[in-house]
Order: C-alpha cells, then sequence, then structure tokens
C-alpha cells in the first residue's frame, strides 16, 4: 500500500518547491519596479526603459564592445615602422665613400725621395770635391827679348817687381799690365836693378784678376839675370834670358794648395815646338816637362810635401828658338 502513495507524495513536494521559486523570480533588490532577472543594474536604481539602470548610465551591451575595440587603434605599432628608416645604417654605410685609404697609399709618392735625392748629391756635391775649381785661360804674344810673368791677385794691394842682370848689357824695360786698360799701369826702364810698383786698389780688381810683370829688352843683345816679383802673399824670384832666339811666357798658380795642376797650350806661328813645364819649390829642376808641337799637355799632383808657404808654382811656355808665335794657355788649378 505505501508503494501506491508514493507518487503522490513526490507531486505535493514538487508543487511546494515550485512556489517557492517562484516566489524568488519576482524579487527587485534595487526596488525600482523592475524585477532581478530582467535588471540590467539590479543593484541600482534606474528606469524601466533603461533596462533598470540610471538614464546617464548606457547599457552594458552597447558600451563594452565599441571602448574596448580601442585596441585595434593601439595596433598603432604598425606606425612605427619607421624602423624601416632607422635602417639608416645602409646610409652609415658610406664608409663607403671613406675609402680615400686608397688616396692615403700616397706613401707611394713619398718614396720618390729615393729617386729625387741621388741627383741632388751627385750633382751639387762632386764638382767641390773630384773636379778642380779653376781654370784659367789667356792668349798673348810670343816674341823674342820678351820675358812674360802672369799672375792672380785676388785682393788689393802692391806689385814690386825688380830685376838684375849682368854688366855691359844695355838698358831694359820692367812693365805693369792689368785688366781693364790697354796701356800698363807702371813702367820703369834703365840698367840693372831696376824696380817698378802698383798698388792694386779694389775698383782695379772689379775689372779683373789676371796681371803681369813683363821684363824687356828693346835691343839685340843677348841678357840674362834674375828678376823678382812680390804681390799679395807671394814671393818669388826666377832667372830670365832675353834673346834672339827666346821666348817665355810663365804663370803663378795662386792659392799654394795640394791637388792637380793640369796646363795646356796651343799656338799659331813659330816655332813647330815648344816645352811646357811646371817648377815648384823644393826642387832645382822642373816637376814635368813635356815637349811637343801646338796642342802639349802636362799634369802634376801637388802634395803637401811638395809645399813652401809663400812660394808660388809656375807654368812655363819656353821656346828655344826664333819665337813668333800667338798663344793660347789654359791652366786648371786645384
Amino acid at each position: 500500500m505505501k508503494k501506491h502513495f508514493l507518487p503522490f507524495i513526490i507531486i505535493g513536494m514538487l508543487i511546494i518547491s515550485g512556489c517557492i521559486l517562484g516566489d524568488d523570480s519576482t524579487s527587485d533588490r534595487d526596488g525600482d519596479g523592475v524585477q532581478d532577472k530582467y535588471d540590467a543594474c539590479p543593484d541600482i536604481p534606474g528606469e524601466p526603459s533603461n533596462q533598470g539602470c540610471p538614464t546617464e548610465t548606457p547599457p552594458p551591451i552597447t558600451t563594452a564592445p565599441t571602448t574596448t575595440a580601442a585596441p585595434t587603434t593601439t595596433a598603432a605599432p604598425t606606425t612605427t615602422p619607421p624602423p624601416t628608416t632607422t635602417a639608416a645604417p645602409t646610409t652609415t654605410a658610406a664608409p663607403t665613400t671613406t675609402p680615400p685609404p686608397t688616396t692615403t697609399a700616397a706613401p707611394t709618392t713619398t718614396a720618390a725621395p729615393s729617386f729625387v735625392l741621388p741627383p741632388f748629391f751627385t750633382i751639387t756635391i762632386p764638382p767641390f770635391i773630384f773636379f778642380p775649381t779653376t781654370t784659367v785661360e789667356f792668349e798673348t804674344a810670343m816674341t823674342p827679348h820678351h820675358a812674360l810673368h802672369y799672375l792672380i791677385i785676388d785682393e788689393p794691394g802692391l806689385i814690386s817687381a825688380s830685376a838684375t842682370w849682368g854688366s855691359g848689357a844695355g838698358n831694359l824695360a820692367l812693365i805693369i799690365n792689368g785688366p781693364g786698360q790697354t796701356g800698363y799701369y807702371a813702367r820703369s826702364d834703365g840698367p840693372s836693378g831696376l824696380e817698378v810698383s802698383y798698388n792694386v786698389s779694389q775698383a782695379d780688381l772689379d775689372s779683373g784678376n789676371l796681371w803681369t810683370v813683363s821684363l824687356v829688352n828693346f835691343g839685340t843683345s843677348t841678357t840674362s839675370g834674375n828678376i823678382t816679383v812680390a804681390y799679395p802673399n807671394n814671393n818669388i824670384t826666377l832667372s830670365f834670358i832675353l834673346a834672339d832666339n827666346r821666348g817665355s811666357i810663365k804663370f803663378f798658380v795662386p792659392g799654394n794648395k795640394t791637388g792637380t795642376v793640369s796646363a795646356n797650350a796651343e799656338w799659331t806661328g813659330i816655332p813647330n815646338t815648344m816645352s811646357l813645364i811646371l817648377n815648384g819649390p823644393k826642387q832645382v829642376g822642373y816637376y814635368v816637362r813635356k815637349d811637343g808641337s801646338s796642342g802639349i799637355d802636362i799634369s802634376y799632383d801637388i802634395k803637401s810635401a811638395d809645399l813652401i808657404e809663400g812660394v808660388p808654382w809656375v807654368v812655363s811656355l819656353k821656346s828655344f828658338s826664333a819665337p813668333n808665335a800667338y798663344v793660347s794657355l789654359s791652366i786648371e788649378l786645384p
């Protein structure tokens, strides 16, 4: 019998629970007249026309989606691709323009000194070391009864000459000639013991420095003796012979230096053969001599042991037969 009443008991319980649930579904917590189950703002009083929410507050359904969509605007990162502009590193690749290093390879041009220096030294230095620094050239006539003495005057000062010869000879002429003047600068005529002098000024030297002391016999007799010539820093005594069959041209080598002295003699006229000689101190005879026709030359290397202070060396061209020649002499000095 109990089994027959069980269904009725269950139905009664369902009816009771339905009444309770029905009462809850009509609840209105905020008292705005809109049941909680229809109220979008169940805890805030509002208007029924606004789903139970205050009129100034928009329903959550319409506002939420539009405002949250803003993230799509924050996608502005898509505008930040300026990284593509910061790729300017590709412009900083300007190092490709800095290849001037290839121009700094100029070291190849600085190496030029190795090609420039040699000419400089070979041109400027050797002449002062290996070659004579002075060449004296002059022309003159060679005639009988004349003894000519050429000398270099480098500074103002006195030139003096004296001559003595044997008894029985006639008068001679002692003459000083120099540059810048056709006639003589000083002349003295007379018997043995003849003297002549001239004070060379700077104005005279401005015209040149090659001077001549001549001893001349205007007669026909043969005369022999000695002549002494003194000039700044030098003094020398030589023998002479004035005759029909003799001629003599002498050059006093200046400076009293070691080194090579060389001379060349050319002439036109007679005789065909003459002697070119180099004399010096400490020796009675010559240091070097050559006999021959026009174009002869000599050379000698003067050593310190050969020198005597104040005594010049002498280059002589001599004729031992009646001369009538025009002579060119070239002398290279150490």
